[in-house]
């Protein structure tokens, strides 16, 4: 119910005259939880391999039902920081402003993709550069959800800090809806049109610096008085060997000295079994098992799949702040 109380909180948002979503599922053999969001509908499947729990599942209902409404014009791949960023930034923050969900659990799901982000070193890539290496490395995948999101979360702090609080991001956001939903074509030069009319030269510049892949680093209370952010030490996923593994399903570049190395896999080997990538990004501190094919032998290997410390950050209940609690019980 919760979820179709935020679908109502979205509708109502981006202010939608035909309102009407359904979703599909469907079982798969794969072992994963992958899906896909079309005009008013999201399909997705599961497996008996890995089961989501109900706030997982909630969390990608939220996000895929949010892809109905923003969007920009032109090639997906290129823009796909905002149709991803968006998405994470509205499932997240109208479900906490509407009271469905604690100061506690938003403030998980915003460190959950603060670690994501600033842990994944292909973040660095420029827009284009992940797009080229979107299929090889599943890393590159996630470089459009954690850009977005955090270039929003700092855009909408300026702007608000711009305008004396008079304005936000949700003025940009649903003035696209309603070009596009009017048959106007909204690409990202409107968009960054629409950045430079609150923050000026400032706002075109950002915008440059997070399509070449710079850091984001909204400010300390770049999501409310209530929160505060500060840099911590986390410790990014890392194999031990390439990534692009994953899909070939061959270890090529073994990392010599690494985790995995030390567990005993070796160049060359067969990956006959891996965990989905989403499962281990989401919890790189716990051991992973991998099955191994090496001539005519079948061996399993267990290690961590964890790298050196990196900077990254954390928000938090500031000081002298109480945590709230959900004001629309769930049922």
């Amino acid at each position: 119910r919760v979820i179709e109380r935020l679908y109502v909180t979205m509708c109502e948002f981006f202010q939608e005259p035909e309102p009407g979503f359904r979703v599909f599922a469907r079982k798969h053999p794969y072992r994963g939880n992958g899906g896909t969001a079309v005009q008013r509908s999201f399909m997705f499947g599961y497996s008996d391999g890995y089961t989501q729990t109900a706030e997982e599942l909630a969390s990608l209902l939220a996000h895929e039902t949010a892809h109905t409404w923003p969007r920009l014009d032109g090639d997906q791949g290129e823009t796909a920081w905002y149709s991803e960023g968006t998405a994470e930034y509205y499932s997240i923050v109208l479900a906490h402003r509407a009271g469905f969900t604690s100061d506690a659990a938003f403030l998980d799901q915003i460190n959950n993709r603060a670690r994501s982000y600033y842990t994944n070193p292909l973040q660095t890539l420029s827009n284009h550069e992940a797009v080229e290496r979107f299929w090889r490395d599943p890393r590159a995948q996630r470089v459009p959800y954690g850009r977005g999101l955090f270039y929003l979360i700092d855009l909408n702090a300026k702007i608000q800090a711009h305008s004396g609080g008079a304005r936000s991001l949700d003025d940009l956001v649903v003035e696209v809806v309603k070009r596009r939903r009017a048959g106007e074509q909204v690409g990202e030069s409107a968009w960054v049109d629409l950045v430079a009319a609150e923050l000026g030269e400032q706002g075109r510049q950002d915008f440059a610096a997070m399509v070449a892949g710079g850091w984001i680093i909204p400010a300390p209370n770049a999501l409310g008085p209530r929160f505060t952010c500060h840099p911590i030490e986390d410790y990014p996923l890392d194999f031990g060997f390439d990534t692009t593994s994953i899909p070939t399903r061959v270890v090529t570049g073994l990392v010599a000295g690494s985790a995995a190395e030390q567990a005993g896999v070796r160049e060359g080997d067969r990956l006959l079994s891996i965990p989905n990538f989403s499962e281990i990004e989401s919890a790189p501190w716990k051991a992973i098992e991998l099955t191994l094919g090496r001539g005519d032998t079948t061996l399993r290997v267990r290690y961590v799949p964890q790298g050196a410390a990196v900077r990254s950050y954390a928000w938090a209940i500031a000081d002298g702040e109480r945590d709230e609690a959900p004001h629309a019980a769930s049922e």
